[in-house]
Parts: structure tokens; sequence; C-alpha cells
């Protein structure tokens, strides 16, 4: 599939409204200077387990920053946790959120449109000069944010790669199945993954039989279950919610893909491992779903 921009590129403000990347000021994007993604990761700094719920922007200290889309200036307070201020827009139904800011162009009710320039991107508190951009929708606190890529345009090149790495049947009747995907760098748009076991010979179809169980992880659910204030962080002590283990790759600017492993450790197989059935899907912002069928 060619590079095409995604549906979610016009849907700021007005319907009719551009929105374009903070650093670029433009729809083209600041790929090439992300250091990380929403989702699940290991931090390549100090390999701290966290979930990240919004994206990082490699950009030189003083950078100009631009708000993405037509709103108003709402909040421009000291961000407390990671250094430096942060501001938040008001859009037509999400809030667009720019921290680590060294300097601020904007009051507190000021009217901008895509482009405008709001500030000078600064460092964090460990003193790593990027910008951290969120999105939340449909409020305004953390437990609100979603993948960024809902609302900027991004490049949408189709499902994301999933490959079966194992299947765990010392206990025939509670398989553990280990999976991972890949997404390409330019798009880093999972949003969700499940794995369903069946009981059925090899050459059966298993469209329109009823699977024996199912597990589904959905990336900005989790942020809502694991997300109980405004002043948690983001760092996670439980790596398998739901029984499902989440083992992300280390990812940077220079990455070429984005991988995630997932482990389903809470299915249930027939007694006759040989009529095991797998099927595994994974979802991207777009709609694009890869499906596995297995073993």
């Amino acid at each position: 599939m060619g590079l095409v921009l995604a549906a979610t590129a016009v849907v700021a403000g007005c319907n009719s409204d551009p929105v374009v990347w903070p650093v670029s000021g433009d729809a083209a994007g600041d790929w090439t200077n992300l250091q990380a993604t929403y989702g699940p990761r290991i931090r390549a700094e100090d390999g701290e387990y966290e979930f990240k719920r919004g994206i990082d922007i490699d950009v030189p200290e003083r950078t100009d920053v631009h708000a993405i889309a037509s709103g108003t200036v709402q909040i421009i307070e000291q961000f407390a946790q990671g250094g430096g201020m942060r501001v938040q827009v008001a859009h037509d139904g999400f809030y667009s959120n720019y921290l680590h800011l060294l300097t601020v162009d904007a009051k507190v009710g000021d009217l901008v449109d895509p482009g405008d320039t709001i500030g000078t991107s600064g460092t964090s508190e460990d003193l790593r000069p990027h910008l951290y951009f969120e999105i939340r929708k449909p409020g305004t606190e953390v437990v609100d944010c979603v993948h960024p890529f809902r609302i900027l345009p991004y490049y949408d090149r189709g499902a994301p790669t999933l490959v079966l790495d194992n299947v765990d049947t010392t206990i025939p009747t509670a398989p553990k199945v280990t999976v991972h995907v890949v997404v390409r760098n330019r798009e880093l748009d999972l949003v969700r993954i499940s794995a369903s076991t069946f009981e059925a010979p090899r050459e059966a179809i298993l469209d329109g039989l009823s699977p024996m169980s199912e597990q589904r992880w959905q990336m900005e659910d989790w942020n809502r279950e694991k997300t109980g204030n405004a002043t948690d962080t983001m760092a996670l002590d439980d790596p398998a919610p739901n029984g499902i283990e989440v083992k992300p790759a280390l990812f940077d600017n220079v990455s070429t893909e984005q991988t995630i492993a997932f482990t389903f450790t809470k299915l249930v197989g027939p007694t006759d491992t040989s009529h095991l059935r797998l099927r595994v899907e994974a979802e991207d912002i777009s709609g694009n779903v890869a499906v596995l069928i297995g073993p």
C-alpha cells in the first residue's frame, strides 16, 4: 500500500480545519524525530517499564512549538512532574497538550490557528531536550489521553504485522500463546490485539465457530484502567494486565519499527492439543486488521 494520509488528518476544530504537527507546523509530520510513541515502552535511558500517554518529539532546546489546530489556550502552568511548562489548548471535542516548554508565547484565552507558535521546546527533568505532546479526549485529564494519531495526520500503510512466537501447551487446557506485533516507524498506530482459542481439526474453517475463550487488550482502555487521577506517573508495576503480558522492545528516533510481544496467559484449550486452533487479531487506528490463524 502506498503512503496515504489517514482520515484523522482533518478532524480538529471545524470539520474542514487542517491539523498540523506541533514541531514542523505542517501535515507532513515530525516522523524522523519521534523518540517514543503512545503505549507501553521500555525507557532507553534507564530500562524502566512505563505506559506512554503521548509522544516524545526529539528536538533541540528553543525549537518553536506550534498549535496543531484551531482552538483556545486553556491552561498555562509549570509542569511539576517533568520539568518546563505545560500548555493546554481546547479544540472542538478534544484537547492538545504541549509539555516541557521552555518559554510560552501565548496567554490563557488566546485564540490560535493551526501552525501558530505557542512557545519553544525545553528539556525534561532528566535534561533531555524534547517536546512531549498529548491528545486528551473527551476530557482534560490524564485518564482521557488517547493515541495522538487519532487527531494528527499520519501515513497509513496497512495492517500491522503479526508473528506467532510460541504456543505453550504444557497444560493443554490452559495454553499460553505468545505473539509479537510489528508496526513501521511512520505508523506506530497499534490500538488493539486479541487472541481466541477454538477446538477444531486443522482443516476446519474457524469463521462461524464459537471460541472456547478470548482475551483482548485495548491500548487506550489500558490507560483508563491504570490511571487513577491526574497526578499518576507513567511508570507501571504490572506488565501483565488482565493476564496478558505486554513486553515492548526498545524504540527510539533511529528505530525502523516498533515491536511489542504479547503473551496471553488466561486462554482455555481442549484436552487434545491436536485440536487447538488459534485466531489472533491486531488492529490499528485506521481499522486495518491483521489476522493470524494457528498453530
